[in-house]
């Protein structure tokens, strides 16, 4: 498939309208100039865009919510500069959400399951090599966090079975669904953060390390997927209500 296909609205982006993926990037701008998590340095911090960058994929698919939020993010970087907590990065790190969640619901879960597991064995060989065996062994607990979903999307009975609760009438079912492959989504787009940004641009202690691990990560991931949950219930929903014809690769 090419970039742009005839849709039924016209001419599209991966099967999706340009209107779209317009709306839907400069939804994303707007939530990029919104600061969600702790501050991690002097004027950075994440912005609530992170949340959405899942449902994008859902929506889109993979490669039309990964250019929704490629066109969103670096517009919203370009107004609010302290949102860019990766530099130059942060684009990419944001576009990792719309791909894996965007894949999963096309079908296409191993390839995020095997980019998770692959990072969570690169974290910690990485990690090693430079700063040696930590003292305290809970910091080599720290890529959990991709192994788990990583491991999960490998698994049909799981995953396969969230995507298809997304096509589901029943509130409950689609929050569940929305919230299983946002989590995910969010698992991979903090790889490029903690592997790039954690271990050579901002290294951290072991202490830190111990810290997020058993106080932050799950805290601010659980909220992020909470609120990407609640969005996602009102747009399907409403969407559905309209009868909008949905892109071709999105699923809802």
């Amino acid at each position: 498939m090419t970039a742009t296909d005839s849709t039924a609205g016209g001419r599209g982006i991966y099967g999706a309208p340009i209107s779209y993926v317009a709306l839907l990037a400069a939804v994303t701008a707007v939530l990029q100039l919104i600061p969600f998590s702790v501050v991690l340095g002097p004027g950075i911090s994440f912005p609530l865009s992170l949340a959405t960058g899942g449902l994008m994929g859902i929506m889109l698919g993979p490669w039309a919510g990964a250019i929704a939020v490629l066109i969103g993010s670096t517009i919203g970087v370009m107004i609010a500069p302290h949102t860019a907590f990766l530099g130059p990065l942060t684009v990419l790190v944001l576009i990792m959400a719309p791909l894996a969640s965007g894949l999963i619901v096309t079908g296409r879960r191993s390839i995020v399951g095997a980019y998770l597991i692959v990072c969570g064995a690169l974290w910690l060989i990485i990690k090693i090599a430079m700063d040696g065996m930590p003292e305290d062994m809970v910091v080599l607990l720290f890529p959990w966090r991709y192994f788990v979903p990583g491991i999960l999307c490998l698994i049909p009975a799981v995953t396969d079975r969230a995507v298809n609760l997304l096509k589901s009438e029943n509130r409950l079912a689609l929050a569940s669904g929305i919230g299983y492959i946002t989590w995910i989504a969010l698992q991979t787009d903090h790889t490029l953060s903690s592997i790039v940004g954690n271990l050579f641009m901002f290294p951290l202690p072991d202490e830190v390390y111990r810290f997020l691990l058993l106080y932050i990560i799950g805290a601010e991931r659980g909220a992020l997927t909470l609120v990407g949950v609640v969005i996602g219930l009102g747009v399907i929903f409403g969407l559905r209500r309209m009868g909008i014809k949905k892109p071709e690769q999105g699923v809802w």
